[in-house]
Formats: structure tokens, C-alpha cells, sequence
């Protein structure tokens, strides 16, 4: 049915139609915020690695369309110049306008809440099953060593549900499928089996990690207003950290002595302060500052875009080079990550989803330090940041 601004219902159709009046708007038509405390140039803000709110928002300008479908969807339409969203509110089912390269300018949610391992029945549905874990919606995998030091693949980052059909995991969202979300650190950033990044820097889209999608019919100012967040998981934006705590030779007891080695997402080998990363990482975690970066794009976005014009980013201007088109205002945040492991496994120093791989960088077939392996920082071994 339409729904009129006053909340009265009128005339029943297949779609409905909230808003009326047509907009032509000039780039960016959409508003693009990510909700975060502010920043300023002297203190930036502390997160733990998981557990804290992350929100992003698109405004449409004042008047903008908005389309009701019965499958649950809604399309706030900023431009329709061949008239496909009027034709499929005249409930045309044959027409086919939305299949083709979109000229239509639009950004679309389904109303829904999503979880790793929980059955997702909405959603745009390519998407969703792209999501499944076998598809692409995976963690990546690293060549790396296990609990008794024998080589196995260990995948880093957060749990994505593994293969069930839940809408979460590495890719466009299934709710808002026009979504791009890129992080300059962790598992954002792709890197091969061997920890190495390619000739071209890409990143994926982390879209895909927020749990729910929702909709304002009309803010303060009479504007639409979609909305997307999560409470962030565990290991989703904190680096990737390939560490030999096995350098050079054992003492009498077993223990090695040297200084650890490590890499940094898919960076040259680093030589550590300790012979343990434990007392080493808190600070090499909160010396690191954080970026992430948002915006639209008409039709739905991709899982993993590269750096076309080679300046060693991936923004929105990379993503008009490879021939999609940006929407929304551009946004990012910065921030730093303090070590924190709650709702992580206990044994996360060893475990899969730990953003912290073992593995032999000085050829002498070992990596593992035995005295080392205390659990890792965990609940209870928070300490409070620098100020």
C-alpha cells in the first residue's frame, strides 16, 4: 500500500510508494556518516579489538523516493530517468530494468538482523550465498604451525559461520548490498598463503560484518535515512601477525632465548624486543593507527576491489577507475586498537580465529616457544591504555 507522511494508507499495490516527489540531485547523493565517537588532532579514540558499536548511515536529500516491495525491501531512489521504479510500482512484472547496468541511481535494504552460523532467509540472495564461508565468505588462510609445531592452515579473523547460509561473512552485504566498508589493517587487506600481498594492493569488503540493517522513514529534517551496525567481533580490524617465537637454538630446557620475529600484514620480517609476543604486543597493537573507509555505490558493490591508480590505497576514487559508480559521500575514521579477547576463545594464542599465526621466518624448523604459550592476552589481563 502508500503510506502518506501523515500515516494514513491509501490506494493498495504491489509496492508502495512513501515518498512522492521527485528529486534530482546533484553528486554525492547520499549522505554517508559512520557513527563514532569524535576525534580530534591531539587524542584519537581507543577501542578495545572487539566488542564496541560501529554504525553507518546514508541520508538521502529531502523528498527522495522510497519503494516498498512485498519480499521486504526497500529502495530509496535518488534518480529514475527511465521511469523503472514507476513501472514496477504499476506492478509490470515483466519489466526487467533493474537486471540491466543500472542507470537508475538507488541504494536498497531488507529489514534484518544477521548473525555467523544463524539460517538468514532475507536478503538479496546472490549475496547471501556468497557469503557462506566455501563461496567466499571465509576467513583468510594461512600457511602456519599448530599447537605442536606441526605445519597445518590456520584462518585468521572472526568466526563467519562456517557454512551455514547466515548473510555474514567477507563481501557485500546481503541487507545493503550498495555498502563498501575497507579497513588498512588485519584481515581488510589481502594477502596470499604465504602472507605476502600481490603486485596490486586490494582490500575486502567488510560489509558484510554488520549484523543488522534498518530504516528511518523521515529524520528531523524530512529525510530518509538507511542505517547498518554491528557490535564489532573479536579480530576484525587488530593485524595479522605472522611471529617465530623459536629463533635460533634452544637452551638445555627448551626454551629459545632470542628475540622474536614477526611480520605485520603482509610486511618485511621485524626482529621483536622479547623472546615472547605477549609482553610485545599490547604496544605494537595501540602504536598502529586505524582507518576505516565507507561509501556507496550503485549496484552491488564487491567483495574485494584493488588500487588502480597505484598510490598504495583502495578508496572510492580506485572504485570509479574500475567503472562503478560512487553514490555517497566518502567517509573515514581513525582509531587505535587496545588488546582485549572478550567473547574470544580462551586459548586464542593458538587458536584459529587468532589474528596471531605461528610459523618458522628463520629456518630452523621451529616456531613455537613453549614457555610462551600462557593464553595469550585474555579477560582479565586487560590493562588500561596509555592516556
Amino acid at each position: 500500500m502508500r503510506i502518506s507522511m501523515d500515516g494514513n494508507a491509501v490506494v493498495p499495490a504491489i509496492v508502495c510508494l512513501l515518498f512522492s516527489q521527485a528529486v534530482n540531485a546533484a553528486q554525492p547523493w547520499y549522505e554517508l556518516q559512520i557513527v563514532f565517537p569524535p576525534a580530534s588532532n591531539s587524542q584519537i579514540t581507543t577501542q578495545l579489538t572487539g566488542g564496541w558499536p560501529l554504525v553507518i548511515r546514508a541520508t538521502a536529500p529531502k523528498g527522495t523516493p522510497t519503494y516498498a516491495f512485498d519480499d521486504g525491501t526497500l529502495a530509496v531512489v535518488a534518480s529514475d530517468p527511465s521511469g523503472c521504479f514507476d513501472r514496477l510500482f504499476a506492478t509490470d512484472p515483466g519489466d526487467t530494468c533493474l537486471l540491466a547496468p543500472p542507470k537508475e541511481v538507488y541504494t536498497s535494504i531488507w529489514r534484518d538482523f544477521d548473525a555467523p552460523g544463524l539460517q538468514d532467509v532475507l536478503g538479496q540472495r546472490d549475496l547471501t550465498d556468497a557469503l557462506v564461508d566455501s563461496a567466499g565468505g571465509g576467513g583468510p588462510v594461512f600457511r602456519g604451525l599448530g599447537p605442536g609445531g606441526s605445519a597445518t592452515f590456520v584462518t585468521a579473523g572472526p568466526d563467519t559461520g562456517v557454512e551455514v547460509r547466515d548473510g555474514y561473512g567477507y563481501g557485500a552485504n546481503d541487507d545493503w548490498p550498495q555498502l563498501v566498508l575497507l579497513s588498512n589493517h588485519g584481515v581488510g587487506i589481502v594477502l596470499d598463503e604465504y602472507f605476502n600481498r600481490g603486485p596490486t594492493e586490494r582490500r575486502r569488503n567488510l560489509a558484510g560484518f554488520l549484523s543488522w540493517a534498518a530504516y528511518d522513514l523521515a529524520d528531523e529534517k524530512g529525510r530518509s535515512v538507511v542505517s547498518s551496525g554491528t557490535v564489532v567481533p573479536y579480530a576484525l580490524f587488530s593485524p595479522l601477525v605472522l611471529v617465530d617465537e623459536a629463533v635460533g637454538q634452544p637452551d638445555s630446557g627448551g626454551a629459545y632465548r632470542s628475540n622474536v620475529q614477526f611480520r605485520v600484514d603482509g610486511e618485511p620480517i621485524r626482529t621483536g624486543n622479547y623472546n615472547c609476543l605477549q609482553p610485545q604486543y599490547a604496544g605494537l597493537l595501540y602504536a598502529t593507527d586505524y582507518e576505516l573507509r565507507a561509501f556507496l555505490v550503485n549496484g552491488p558493490a564487491p567483495s574485494v576491489l584493488s588500487d588502480m591508480d597505484g598510490d598504495g590505497d583502495v578508496d572510492a576514487a580506485d572504485v570509479e577507475l574500475s567503472g562503478l559508480e560512487v553514490i555517497s559521500s566518502e567517509r573515514t575514521v581513525r582509531f587505535r586498537l587496545w588488546d582485549g579477547e572478550f567473547g574470544a576463545d580462551n586459548n586464542a594464542y593458538f587458536s584459529e580465529r587468532s589474528n596471531r599465526i605461528h610459523a618458522d621466518l628463520d629456518g630452523n624448523g621451529q616456531g613455537i616457544n613453549p614457555p610462551c604459550d600462557s593464553g595469550d592476552i585474555g579477560p582479565g589481563k586487560v590493562r588500561p591504555p596509555p592516556r
